[in-house]
């Protein structure tokens, strides 16, 4: 149960940091 829980939490971090790049990414292109 806890791996689950840890595997959840690693995979919505990898989302979170993914969508954060690509906002920072096209905020860089936009300006």
């Amino acid at each position: 149960m806890l791996s689950v829980v840890v595997g959840t939490t690693s995979t919505n971090y990898a989302l979170a940091s993914t969508t954060t790049n690509n906002v920072v990414t096209s905020s860089g292109l936009t300006r």
